[in-house]
């Protein structure tokens, strides 16, 4: 496994202790300094230090955990930094968790299980962006620009593409969409791979950028 070239430290909050063990070993041999917690509660005072120390970090957490939740841990951290890349991960998450995740600046959602692979990929795409320390509370993101290319693509969907895209854009599942629209899931998959090919998209965030930014004002 190839190590991290620029390695940071991540801070891993996950309450299943077997999957949170495996996760440490995956990162550690990658290279990452790991800091577990099995609650976002504990998790907080500690990174704040580290945001104070200006560290190069980045939250990788669950999102359904105990008293304190993954999306509402979010809404604090973006208090002690508003650029601090979070990660989440989730067997059966709700619609509404992944889009309320997304709105407030997850970096990335990984869909348990996942492989290695994508968890590096995951962080290493979060970790791209350098991290400013700050403790304002986080400004509103400003409107993604849109080039009239990528409005055409949106605008030559199929009907069927656009309801794939619609969903996707508000977080819901594969199963979820598949319910929804009266396809299979497989089928559901096949779309979102089109969507992403189509729309020239390296992933689901992206995707719900897009979708908001075309249905701006003026777009």
């Amino acid at each position: 496994m190839e190590a991290a070239s620029n390695p940071a430290e991540v801070f891993l909050v996950e309450d299943d202790l077997s999957l949170q063990r495996a996760l440490q070993r995956v990162l550690a041999a990658a290279g990452y300094t790991v800091t577990c917690h099995a609650e976002a509660e504990t998790l907080l005072p500690e990174l704040e230090a580290r945001v104070h120390a200006q560290a190069r970090v980045c939250v990788l957490m669950d999102v359904n955990l105990g008293r304190l939740n993954g999306v509402d841990a979010q809404k604090l951290v973006r208090q002690l930094d508003a650029e601090l890349p979070v990660v989440f991960m989730s067997a059966q998450p709700e619609a509404r968790q992944v889009n309320e995740a997304w709105r407030d600046g997850a970096s990335n959602f990984l869909f348990k299980p996942f492989t290695p692979k994508e968890l590096l990929d995951a962080l290493n795409e979060a970790l791209q962006k350098p991290s400013l320390a700050t403790t304002a509370p986080a400004a509103p993101r400003p409107a993604v620009p849109v080039s009239p290319a990528q409005l055409a693509r949106v605008a030559s969907l199929t009907p069927r593409q656009r309801q794939v895209f619609e969903r996707l854009s508000q977080g819901m599942t594969h199963q979820q969409i598949s319910a929804a629209i009266g396809i299979t899931p497989r089928t559901v998959k096949l779309h979102r791979a089109a969507l992403m090919l189509r729309l020239q998209c390296r992933n689901l965030p992206e995707l719900v950028r897009l979708h908001d930014a075309s249905r701006q004002p003026g777009a």
